[in-house]
């Protein structure tokens, strides 16, 4: 269990957490979500020990192992993957010499001795480190861990320094799962994966018993995967409990009650101050004002709830109408060298469309999208441009469309049409630069504002086709979410590469899928095909979180809903038949790929073991029941001080406490009171366990 009291942590003199409390039990998985700069990544750095808290307490039981997920990577670039994976079980391999020492050194003491005793002791706590991480298996666990982020056998024997920055989060990444520690901090996994390894680490992290704290704009990973959500907003963390979906509805929620609060406040303090002004020199009046002028005093002053913050807001220019068939691909294959990315492809894009490409990291995505925009001559087949199409190409990498030498407004004014240059800067205030923002240099931009101004220099061309390469990264999910409503309001044709689930499911209407040399259609939205895809796999249906959907009824250009397989090696353009949504062999096969890894309290590992010491821990629990029962106790009590606090939080937030003034100054005094009481508990709390633990580990060292 982590446990946060009243954590604050500055940086550069500015306040970043204020008073941040929680406590996020074994086994429990919790997003941390905020607009950008909010102090999400702060955070998990103060829980790993990289950030010094001003104030407040942090407790963790003793033992605790973190594996802790950074935003950028910090390999070895001259070691290979498979190194840096090893390098994760250097203790337990440290462990295993230590082991055939001690095993040489028991042989040659006196086994009722005390010097044997202290080796049999050291030898069980190598042996723990050992079963741990499982390290008899560790080129086994690492095959499963690199093949589900996408690495190729082939891979591991490559230094790691020619993998590009996104391949090296990816060994980063693998590294964490790997080590299977008690808690993830994961500051943005699904950065730099594609959609399949998203999946693949969604099943990995829900196959774990260990805690799991994540930042992420993923809204899909944080719907599948969080059971509560902690908010951070002006320093100030809030929770709520469920997933995503559920915390935008509370919130919205909470907000709507803290408004109308607020406002029945100021209009009872209006009234106070009316009757102040109109009878403060009244004798007849003077019991009244003085009642009112002390219940001002004492009113605990409501705020207003804060508005959502650093959220871009604009829509795409409605553009001219183009031909029918805006692009047409006729035979495209690309080859580089000996490498074959996609063969023989017969590819036409429809005005209208919002076309998703998906499919593997490295499988040609990109690839596609540039011969569709006209800046990759194809090795075979051709590409025809429809008539009155003009197209806008968001590249994935932005030094492929921003000068070095630009500022924001040289670069918003670069692509303005003549006699609009002047718009530059209120273009660029609805992108969230304002002030000296616009006197920025690209150079020093963030990955979000360098995202957010290619965006604004698009809205200068009135382009009939948009193609997006990963439009969405670095953005925060109020930006995401704005991003796929202008795309919805956008009348002309659009086709896109991203790995956000939502902001696909939401947006497209076509997916066009490319996987081993082979580009296949579906038309509809995109959990439509996740249900198709993993029925032809033979995979059980995967939930897909609901929401409203942008796009229009799926259908090609004849209105009918189809699947087209093109391939230049077989097919007959018949889709597969839908299996039945139960776990097939294959998913079965996944699933125990990933539990094979196991666990410090992996069920299946440890059922042995529970046969063997359950005489010991009957015996142990004797001793140990009074302080158990303490616990357990003290366990009770804090669960009950966090209801009452519920309790009083929600009477503090309806408008008709506040019809009693003494009423809602009482509940406020109590608010303060719980908020020490749980403190003190907590503390209590946190000593007894530490007393169990010792007892236990004494026991068992003896045993």
């Amino acid at each position: 269990m982590i446990s946060l009291s009243d954590i604050t942590v500055y940086l550069s003199g500015k306040k970043i957490v204020d008073g941040a409390t929680f406590r996020l039990g074994d086994g429990e998985r919790a997003a941390i979500v905020g607009p950008n700069g909010a102090g999400k990544s702060t955070l998990l750095k103060a829980i790993n020990g990289m950030v010094s808290a001003e104030s407040g307490e942090l407790s963790l039981p003793k033992g605790t192992v973190i594996g802790y997920l950074p935003q950028i990577a910090q390999l070895d670039s001259s070691r290979t993957i498979r190194e840096e994976m090893r390098s994760v079980f250097a203790p337990a391999l440290s462990a295993l010499d230590e082991m055939s020492q001690l095993e040489h050194r028991m042989g040659e003491v006196d086994h009722d001795s005390e010097e044997f005793r202290q080796i049999a002791r050291r030898y069980d706590h190598c042996q723990a480190e050992v079963h741990r991480l499982d390290a008899y298996a560790l080129d086994s666990h690492i095959g499963v861990v690199s093949a589900g982020l996408g690495f190729a056998a082939s891979d591991l024997d490559r230094p790691c320094g020619e993998f590009s920055g996104g391949w090296q989060m990816r060994v980063e990444l693998a590294k964490v799962l790997l080590a299977r520690p008690d808690v993830f901090l994961l500051d943005e996994p699904t950065n730099h994966l594609d959609l399949e390894s998203i999946t693949w680490l969604e099943d990995w992290l829900l196959s774990v018993p260990s805690s799991v704290l994540f930042v992420s704009h993923e809204r899909s990973f944080m719907d599948r995967l969080a059971d509560r959500i902690f908010e951070i907003d002006r320093g100030r963390l809030s929770i709520y409990k469920g997933n995503y979906s559920d915390y935008l509805e509370q919130r919205d929620a909470r907000r709507e009650i803290q408004q109308r609060a607020f406002e029945n406040q100021q209009r009872e303090i209006e009234k106070a101050e009316l009757f102040i002004s109109r009878f403060r020199y009244q004798a007849n009046k003077a019991a009244g004002v003085q009642s009112r002028i002390k219940m001002l005093e004492k009113i605990e002053r409501l705020q207003p709830p804060t508005p959502d913050q650093g959220t871009i807001h604009f829509s795409f220019p409605q553009p001219p109408r183009s031909g029918k068939e805006v692009v047409k691909l006729e035979g495209v294959t690309q080859r580089y060298g000996a490498l074959t990315v996609f063969q023989g492809v017969d590819l036409t894009i429809y005005r209208g469309q919002k076309v998703a490409l998906v499919g593997l990291n490295g499988a040609g995505k990109s690839t596609l999208m540039k011969i569709i925009a006209g800046l990759l001559e194809p090795t075979e087949g051709t590409r025809e441009l429809g008539s009155n199409v003009s197209l806008q190409y968001f590249a994935q990498y932005e030094h492929d469309t921003l000068h070095p030498s630009w500022t924001v407004e040289t670069a918003l004014r670069a692509v303005a049409p003549i006699g609009e240059a002047q718009k530059a800067r209120d273009v660029a205030g609805a992108f969230l630069f304002s002030g000296d923002d616009v006197e920025k240099p690209v150079t020093v931009l963030s990955g979000g504002e360098r995202t957010r101004l290619r965006l604004a220099m698009m809205l200068f061309s009135p382009a009939n086709l948009l193609l997006l390469d990963e439009p969405t990264n670095h953005l925060d999910v109020g930006s995401r979410r704005t991003l796929e409503d202008a795309l919805a309001r956008y009348d002309g044709t659009v086709v896109m590469v991203s790995h956000d689930r939502t902001f696909v499911d939401k947006v497209a209407t076509r997916i066009i899928d490319i996987r081993d040399g082979r580009v296949s259609e579906f038309w509809g939205s995109y959990r439509d095909y996740l249900k198709r895809h993993r029925a032809e796999m033979g995979l059980a249906a995967r939930e897909f979180p609901e929401g409203h959907h942008h796009g229009t009824t799926p259908g090609g250009p004849d209105g009918k809903n189809k699947r087209e397989l093109k391939d230049a090696g077989d097919g007959d353009g018949r889709a597969t038949a839908a299996a039945s949504p139960q776990v097939s062999p294959e998913e079965q096969r996944l699933l125990d790929q990933i539990n094979s890894v196991p666990t410090r309290y992996n069920r299946q590992q440890r059922q042995g073991e529970r046969k063997r010491v359950a005489e010991e821990r009957r015996e142990l629990a004797k001793k140990t029941r009074p302080l158990r029962d303490r616990v357990k106790s003290l366990e009770k009590e804090i669960e009950r001080i966090e209801a009452r606090q519920a309790e009083v939080e929600r009477l503090l937030s309806d408008p008709a406490t506040y019809a009693n003034p003494a009423r809602a100054a009482e509940l406020g005094r109590e608010k303060k009171t719980l908020e020490a009481g749980l403190a003190q508990t907590l503390a209590r709390w946190e000593q007894a366990s530490e007393e169990l633990q010792a007892m236990e580990a004494a026991k068992q060292a003896s045993a």
